[in-house]
């Protein structure tokens, strides 16, 4: 079992605005909470969920009321194929959030030669620039 990280949902409400669960894209900005990756591997991030409308499913071992999920792509030129994908997701209990993942061995798709058509072509989250 992997180990459960808490989540400030307010962390993560920018990232799920509204109700829809619409999939939106960005890098650094969209990664799940605690997660870090160095930036010459991160290659891509999505992102979708809702804090009003939570989706009860089970996951991974897992079940409750999920209200976001983040696949993380990573790019290494030294593997073959070099991008492979990572899930994450965060499910509500009370006022509380806990992350789960990285989940990437049940997943045939792990191992991609580039983004699935479709993630690529989904709004855009914009973060202001430090400094």
């Amino acid at each position: 079992m992997k180990k459960l990280k808490p989540v400030d949902l307010a962390e993560i409400e920018p990232l799920v605005k509204d109700a829809t669960w619409v999939r939106r894209q960005g890098i650094e900005n969209a990664l799940p909470p605690t997660v870090s990756v160095p930036a010459e591997k991160l290659y891509h991030v999505t992102v979708s969920g809702s804090l009003e409308q939570p989706r009860h499913e089970t996951k991974h071992g897992q079940t409750g009321d999920v209200v976001a999920a983040w696949e993380v792509f990573r790019f290494d030129p030294q593997d073959a194929p070099a991008v492979n994908t990572e899930h994450y997701f965060v499910i509500r209990d009370g006022n509380r959030g806990w992350l789960f993942g990285p989940y990437n061995t049940v997943d045939p798709a792990h191992w991609l030669e580039d983004v699935p058509a479709g993630y690529d072509d989904c709004e855009v989250l914009m973060s202001k620039r430090k400094g």
